[in-house]
């Protein structure tokens, strides 16, 4: 019989090549919802489809969930919010941040925690009270800001709870006015929607551009017991907020978005093909292509090219033309990546 031994190696990292702790870089993506196309690939509309499913839940997206022991129901309902809206509050997310930081319920009481001089603490109101003005104006007449009941994740990303619960009115700008039973589980609520838009159900990467719209959210407190079997209803709130919102999400028309640089490269006329060409093979395209001033045969030329496709591009371009043209790359923006079945 011949045995096999298993051994392991101590590996001092200071005496160890740097090359063996490198790995290939981690590229991001994020994870949103579209509205709903009308027409499909072969330029049919989708109305004679949509018409199968004439139900609430299919035509609004609106779920219900319970928690496990089913005397919790929360009915929700996933929705895209308009590029506008997305792009401000990707804008904002500073100030968002240095908010949430100060570890309140809302945004008034952390305006009044701010421990700074006068002078910054107006300055700081001021850009608040612009931001919702702004945001006011970009949502249009489609939602209510004072609605507003939480940005998401980590209480500063470009995704918004929306609050519509009747008799229930809260929101993030102002203090608590009325407790009622739903109270003490509203921080569950509130962790379970961050959770949910931290880690989609595409491949768990973080939400953009999403809108959660709670339409009612019920608890019956005359049946919990202390020695509840599914364990703490704080927990089974915030769990079923997780999943309603991935439900909610998966509902509706799910995007990837991919990361883009703007590329900048200027070249001659004499090599542009060569250029094109890698370009194309990367998945990338030409936005602008301009004569430079002062010269009859180089052009400047803005491209987008994903952040995934550009791993070894600036090498390969420079060998393709002979060194003659030298990309810079610079984060441009998040794009939804297009799929070639449009209508799932």
């Amino acid at each position: 019989m011949q045995l096999q031994h298993s051994y392991m190696i101590a590996v001092n990292p200071c005496s160890t090549p740097w090359h063996i702790f490198m790995t290939s870089p981690i590229v991001p993506f994020r994870e949103t919802v579209v509205v709903p196309p009308k027409v499909d690939m072969a330029h049919e509309i989708v109305e004679t489809q949509n018409q199968k499913n004439e139900t609430e839940e299919n035509e609004t997206g609106l779920l219900n969930v319970y928690t496990s022991n089913h005397l919790c129901c929360i009915k929700i309902r996933a929705e895209p919010l308009p590029i506008a809206v997305t792009n401000l509050l990707e804008k904002s997310t500073d100030i968002l941040r240095a908010l949430s930081e100060q570890k309140t319920e809302n945004i008034s009481d952390a305006l009044e925690r701010l421990t700074v001089e006068d002078s910054v603490s107006k300055n700081i109101r001021i850009a608040i009270d612009t931001f919702r003005s702004q945001l006011q104006e970009a949502l249009g007449n489609t939602m209510d800001v004072s609605q507003i009941w939480a940005f998401g994740p980590r209480k500063c990303g470009p995704n918004i709870l929306l609050n519509k619960i009747p008799n229930y009115t809260r929101s993030v700008w102002n203090p608590k006015d009325n407790v009622n039973d739903l109270t003490k589980y509203e921080n569950s609520f509130m962790n379970g929607f961050q959770i949910a838009t931290l880690a989609g159900p595409l491949c768990e990467e973080p939400m953009t551009g999403v809108c959660f719209v709670v339409e009612d959210w019920t608890v019956d407190v005359s049946q919990q017991t202390s020695c509840d079997p599914y364990g703490p209803m704080s927990g089974q709130i915030m769990s079923a907020v997780k999943d309603g919102c991935r439900k909610a999400f998966q509902a509706q028309p799910q995007r990837l978005m991919a990361a883009m640089y703007s590329c900048s490269i200027q070249a001659n006329a004499e090599i542009l093909g060569k250029m094109y060409a890698v370009l194309g093979r990367r998945h990338g395209r030409v936005i602008s292509s301009d004569m430079a001033h002062g010269s009859a045969s180089t052009f400047n030329i803005t491209a987008l090219l994903p952040v995934i496709e550009s791993f070894s591009f600036s090498a390969e371009i420079r060998k393709q033309t002979s060194g003659l043209a030298s990309p810079q790359l610079v984060f441009s923006h998040w794009e939804v990546i297009n799929i070639k079945n449009d209508d799932c």
